[in-house]
């Protein structure tokens, strides 16, 4: 049997399996690290650097949140100083008395009492004139002077014709239908334009009743006595005492002047 004495011989070395030499090929090349992800955040907030604890107490703006400075109370000097200038503004709205120095609460109320009952007067009275026109006269009213040291109108009267027509009772019911209506004017009439409104229509019934008869007389037509024509007679006196006592009276409510209130 032959024997190969190659593999006593010291300087052969067998050759190594494919295995074992791509191993030690692979560990002679340089380790290199896996790269690291990059952080999109990274270098743009300097916050993220503190730690996350750090970053939960800042919201999307950028403010800190749930911190003592987010309390919705502001400091005690804050409120202070807002209530003071708080004081201030109501101070300067207030109007302002004769000395310039401002109104209290009191009087302030007081002036708008006076302002409002300035305004309803002025209306009334100025309703009472409109109406009654060429039969009334302008406005009258009486003042009182408000904290503010200004005049404000508190009553007010217009004056009206009452008196009828002479000889024309058709013109004297015209002119008290006016009359009553420029009484009655106002949406809430007084005592005094209520009373003149009952008196021009007891006129007007007066002058619808003289109307009345005189269209009877006329309707009759019948032929004058010689009693009637006599200046002596009984029938002339009589009638000339009633058209006497007639146009006294009338006389007397020419002169009397009805004020509307």
């Amino acid at each position: 049997m032959n024997i190969d004495n190659r593999l006593n011989d010291p300087l052969f070395v067998p050759a190594p399996t494919a295995g074992t030499q791509s191993r030690q090929d692979n560990d002679k090349q340089e380790r290199i690290a896996p790269p690291q992800q990059a952080d999109a955040f990274a270098g743009q907030d300097e916050r993220r650097e503190r730690g996350g604890e750090e970053i939960a107490l800042y919201d999307a703006r950028g403010q800190k949140t749930g911190t003592e400075t987010d309390s919705a109370d502001p400091p005690t000097d804050s409120k202070e100083k807002a209530g003071n200038e708080q004081a201030s503004t109501e101070a300067g709205a207030r109007p302002s008395k004769p000395s310039g120095e401002p109104m209290t609460e009191e009087e302030v109320l007081e002036l708008n009492d006076l302002k409002l009952r300035d305004q309803e007067v002025r209306t009334h009275e100025q309703q009472h004139a409109a109406v009654g026109g060429q039969h009334a006269g302008s406005p009258n009213y009486e003042y009182e002077t408000g904290p503010d040291g200004k005049q404000y109108a508190v009553e007010g009267h217009v004056q009206v014709d009452m008196s009828p027509v002479p000889g024309d009772p058709q013109a004297t019911i015209d002119k008290m239908q006016q009359i009553k209506a420029a009484a009655m004017a106002p949406a809430e009439p007084s005592q005094a334009d209520k009373n003149a409104a009952a008196q021009a229509e007891q006129l007007i019934a007066q002058a619808r009743a003289e109307l009345r008869d005189g269209k009877q007389a006329d309707a009759s037509s019948k032929p004058v006595s010689s009693a009637e024509r006599d200046p002596n007679s009984p029938m002339q006196q009589r009638n000339e005492v009633i058209a006497g006592v007639y146009g006294r009276s009338a006389k007397q409510q020419a002169q009397a002047l009805i004020g509307l209130a």
